[in-house]
């Protein structure tokens, strides 16, 4: 269960933050015809089948109710009773008839189809997807490295669980500034002041982190060095 929660967690911060669900292309691919799906016919046969029991069984119901209440009066009025019976006896067996009808209508019909049997206008489409995993990927990938960047943070920032994220964000949409220098194989990047004194007191220490672990730009074989201009 906690596994599943962590799951949940991880879907509902990207869709809150990253815009995971957000359509990157429109249009629709045809789903595998083969597929079989349960019969919309079938469905709704087995429905009015339902709604038709339930009718019956409140008129039966309200029917027998009647009957008990007669053994407290005299038998001159037991024939009035009866006859006050005979429109709900009546709609009952109409009831009855139609659940009838309703078996014999659903038994005809197959409770799966494929969805090349379905009728055209009714078949099923999805929407285009492959553009969308390829976002989708990216988007996980980015959330696992502010994640890691997160734990991090914690080491020299006491409200990180609180404010953490927030400064990533804030670190991730402020200007900066990228200096390359070619003689001596290194890439700069000097991040301008943030909006707290703290929280540029926590970028420079995550920096000093981050240079220590010597990492080259992809593709190229200039060092990442990282800088603050905030005092």
């Amino acid at each position: 269960m906690f596994s599943r929660w962590t799951q949940e967690n991880f879907f509902k911060y990207l869709i809150a933050n990253f815009d995971f669900d957000r359509m990157v292309e429109y249009g629709i691919e045809q789903v595998d015809q083969k597929r079989t799906i349960p019969n919309p016919d079938y469905k709704t046969s087995a429905y009015q089948l339902k709604k038709a029991r339930e009718k019956k069984s409140r008129l039966e119901a309200r029917v027998f109710q009647q009957v008990k209440d007669m053994d407290a009066i005299c038998v001159g009025d037991l024939e009035k009773n009866m006859i006050k019976c005979g429109p709900l006896i009546e709609k009952i067996t109409g009831y009855n008839d139609e659940i009838k009808h309703l078996l014999e209508n659903r038994k005809n019909q197959p409770s799966r189809i494929s969805i090349a049997e379905m009728p055209h206008e009714q078949r099923y489409n999805k929407l285009k997807q492959e553009s969308k995993k390829l976002k989708n990927a990216i988007i996980m990938l980015v959330y696992r490295a502010e994640s890691a960047l997160f734990n991090i943070l914690s080491e020299f920032y006491k409200s990180n669980e609180q404010e953490g994220r927030m400064i990533l964000k804030e670190i991730f949409t402020s200007d900066a500034d990228m200096i390359p220098d070619y003689e001596n194989k290194t890439l700069t990047i000097k991040l301008h002041s943030l909006s707290t004194p703290r929280a540029n007191q926590a970028v420079k220490e995550l920096c000093s982190f981050l240079n220590l672990t010597e990492t080259c730009f992809p593709f190229t074989n200039l060092r990442l060095i990282y800088k603050t201009v905030a005092l």
